[in-house]
């Protein structure tokens, strides 16, 4: 199943991965905003929503006033969020600039970039052979890691994309 929620002016999209039954997994009915503001992941729960939105594209009904659960906490500036292999879900931060993996329960798992020359990560985004392509917006490049968030064997670092047109990469998306 996949669902793709809209929040704001953000996108998210869900794509919930089977777990073993005693591991907790993230269930489709609900949205996580990264939100500069309260330096964290925000959690939304669909059906707790006053009119519950049932289909898209209709538009998502307004609500304010809701006690908004942290979902992870203690980010300087996070910016884009999503969903990769084994259901985790990944976070950039862009005054740290790093990328975080989580599990369900908001736990981190992994942190990468650093030492690598990202600044500013913006933008993820899982290729086809599964690794995970970050908008370095402060280097107008894009940063290839493996789905641990290691670069792939070779000269040191990760290999990257390069062009004069990638001036302040931000949003990535495979067809």
């Amino acid at each position: 199943m996949l669902v793709l929620a809209a929040v704001n002016s953000g996108v998210l999209l869900f794509q919930p991965a089977p777990a073993a039954d005693d591991e907790p997994q993230f269930t489709p009915n609900r949205v996580f905003v990264s939100s500069a503001g309260t330096q964290s992941i925000l959690e939304i729960t669909l059906r707790d929503l006053p009119n519950p939105v049932t289909a898209l594209p209709a538009p998502p009904p307004s609500v304010t006033g809701l006690d908004l659960p942290e979902f992870v906490t203690g980010l300087l500036l996070p910016e884009d969020l999503l969903f990769g292999p084994g259901g985790l879900l990944y976070s950039t931060d862009r005054d740290t600039d790093l990328v975080t993996s989580y599990d369900a329960e908001g736990m981190p798992l992994a942190t990468f970039g650093l030492g690598t020359g990202l600044e500013e990560p913006s933008g993820l985004a899982f290729g086809p052979l599964g690794d995970l392509f970050v908008s370095s917006f402060g280097t107008d490049e894009i940063y290839i890691f493996d789905v641990l968030g290691e670069a792939p064997p070779g000269d040191g670092g990760p290999p990257t994309i390069s062009d004069p047109a990638l001036d302040g990469p931000a949003g990535l998306a495979f067809d």
